[in-house]
């Protein structure tokens, strides 16, 4: 199954996570359809206000970024152009490595199972963000996501070995470090089977069918 957002004011928040202060590594593995290509569309992000937390959003061109903030001026990579096809399911894996050598270190995509060549504005930070009260969202009312999101997998690791793997499984292939595991197929629940006591909110979004994947982990 999945979520379709309507991109006007519809939205899940899982509340206040505060994992994600001061963090050093994020994996974020998920699928999407997009409806039009628009710029400046969120689909995921803890911000407490613009440019002050992490956001991965649709920009001009189809292209797809996430980028970081500390109030001082966006951090960002961004996929080369018409990365998005409007009209498809497509699978996306960002991983997050504060540790890593330099822009390219710290932050890698793939698409499909491809790796993706980022183009970079400013530094990626070694720490994702600063300390903040900010629901994680997944959509949003300021920049809304028209299209659909499903499968839904987060960890606080960074997991590049991991990507083909999580494109084919509906399961995730690893449980240590998981914070939000959302398939979405309980209708417009928001449950997330990570197992740490909090689900997600669903303001808006209407369950309809997600992409096909397998449901064990690939082999």
């Amino acid at each position: 199954m999945a979520l379709d957002f309507d991109g006007s004011n519809d939205f899940v928040s899982y509340g206040n996570r505060t994992e994600f202060d001061g963090a050093a590594a994020v994996t974020w593995s998920f699928w999407m359809w997009c409806d039009v290509d628009e710029a400046n569309r969120l689909m995921m992000l803890r911000q407490a206000s613009p440019g002050v937390g992490w956001a991965i959003s649709a920009t001009s061109l189809n292209r797809f970024q996430c980028n970081f903030g500390a109030g001082g001026g966006q951090n960002i990579g961004t996929t080369p152009v018409n990365a998005i096809s409007i009209g498809r399911w497509q699978h996306w894996f960002w991983v997050y490595d504060g540790t890593g050598v330099g822009n390219a270190g710290r932050l890698k995509c793939w698409l499909d199972g491809g790796a993706q060549t980022l183009a970079f504005s400013n530094t990626i930070p070694a720490t994702i963000e600063p300390t903040s009260t900010a629901n994680l969202l997944v959509g949003n009312t300021a920049s809304p996501f028209d299209g659909k999101l499903a499968h839904i997998k987060i960890w606080m690791a960074a997991l590049p070995t991991l990507v083909t793997q999580e494109m084919l499984s509906y399961r995730p292939t690893r449980t240590a470090n998981l914070l939000v595991w959302s398939p979405y197929d309980d209708g417009v629940a928001g449950r997330n089977y990570a197992g740490n006591g909090f689900h997600g909110t669903v303001s808006g979004p209407l369950a309809v069918p997600g992409p096909a994947v397998e449901f064990g982990a690939a082999a």
